[in-house]
């Protein structure tokens, strides 16, 4: 019975040798496959299968797990150096067209000549649309009717404001066009709502509302003395007075015809209502907020940051921000261009909790987020980094 036991036991730590070497052999004598890939995987990765499964990870990472099919999910858009930008949204692209196939896509205007560009987020492919050279351009907005898409381009000196208006078939976004209008010097475009266009003459301060091509236009407000800044959500106007440090300033809704206080009294008052128009994101001097129209109640981010850097999902259920890694700066420095602050990550908030934020990436040094935005059908963030205005594209795993 001895000797059987021996044998069985010899036997047994054969077998165990035979398996520690054949694995020794295959972690260091690297095979091909038929297609001359190295094989290094030979057990499953774990991220493959958290990836295939219903577990939902944050994004930290800059690309997939799969070498075989590589893509990079945060990267900067090369060779484009970009003024403002807009995404395709319901109130920029033309309803039942050939573009809703493209239905991921930015539209920027490059910093130094004023050309806009067709940016496909889908194929990262670039293609200029203008040939018109437009210096000095700073903000970029769109409207469109039933048969055109308008995008309009707005030069920043105060003296001599300048707006100018491009028009495409929706059918052929991508080709070049040369019709662009040179629009009266005493419009200055602030903002556009579905088919309608918000605008206002500089020497009256007359808020007018018109139609895409800026016809049949009507005052919807006469607020003489006062600078204002627009929001738009749920077809509703929400406006700011220009922010300040030195005096209190207040946010509204327009309705009917009349104005609705709902922040009263801040200083460096900036506002994003949310796309129900049931919230608003505001800052006031050095401290971040999330209000709740409905209650009237204000609840403090547990982070400060410049609306700007912020963007709500369509949902209205949640948001996203970047965090500067200074906790106390001035925000009016900021937005002279005075002050630049480093951008930590992007995180997630939801409104029933805002205390509370998810990391969704960790930035590289050098980026100060400006004008983050989000595409909910493709699960896109986009951002420009403010310091050298390079456009940055994040895809989120959804």
């Amino acid at each position: 019975m001895k000797k059987t036991t021996k044998i069985l036991l010899s036997v047994i730590l054969i077998i165990i040798l035979t398996i520690i070497i054949y694995f020794t052999y295959l972690a260091t004598n690297k095979d091909t496959d038929q297609k001359g890939n190295i094989i290094t995987n030979f057990f499953p990765n774990i991220l493959d299968f958290i990836q295939n499964s219903d577990i939902k990870i944050p994004l930290v990472t800059n690309s997939n797990n799969d070498e075989e099919s590589k893509e990079d999910l945060f990267y900067q858009i090369p060779n484009h150096i970009s003024a403002d930008f807009i995404l395709n949204t319901s109130s920029s692209t033309v309803a039942t067209s050939s573009i809703e196939a493209k239905s991921n896509f930015i539209v920027s205007a490059e910093k130094t000549t004023g050309h806009l560009y067709f940016y496909d987020l889908e194929d990262k492919i670039m293609t200029r649309l203008s040939n018109t050279t437009i210096s000095g351009v700073d903000s970029i907005y769109s409207s469109y009717n039933k048969e055109r898409l308008y995008i309009y381009l707005s030069t920043p000196s105060a003296t001599n404001k300048q707006d100018y208006s491009y028009n495409f078939n929706p059918e052929a976004l991508e080709s070049r066009v040369t019709n662009v209008i040179k629009l009266n010097p005493l419009i200055n475009i602030i903002g556009a709502v579905n088919n309608l266009l918000y605008w206002k003459n500089i020497d009256t301060n007359f808020i007018y509302q018109g139609n895409a091509n800026l016809e049949n236009a009507e005052i919807v407000i006469n607020n003489s003395k006062i600078d204002w800044l627009y929001n738009t959500a749920n077809n509703e106007l929400f406006g700011n007075q220009k922010p300040s440090a030195f005096k209190n300033t207040s946010a509204y809704l327009f309705k009917g015809n009349a104005l609705e206080k709902k922040i009263s009294n801040k200083t460096n008052l900036t506002i994003l209502p949310s796309p129900d128009g049931q919230y608003i994101l505001y800052t006031d001097t050095n401290r971040t907020y999330l209000h709740n129209i409905k209650t009237n109640t204000s609840t403090q981010l547990s982070f400060f940051t410049p609306i700007e850097k912020c963007s709500w999902l369509e949902d209205s259920l949640s948001f996203y921000c970047s965090t500067p890694t200074t906790k106390s700066f001035s925000i009016t420095d900021w937005y002279m261009g005075i002050s630049q602050l480093t951008d930590s990550q992007i995180v997630s908030i939801n409104v029933d909790n805002p205390q509370k934020f998810y990391p969704t990436i960790y930035l590289p040094e050098g980026i100060d987020v400006e004008k983050l935005k989000t595409i909910k059908e493709g699960g896109y963030i986009v951002f420009k980094n403010k310091i050298d205005k390079s456009l940055w594209v994040l895809k989120l795993i959804i």
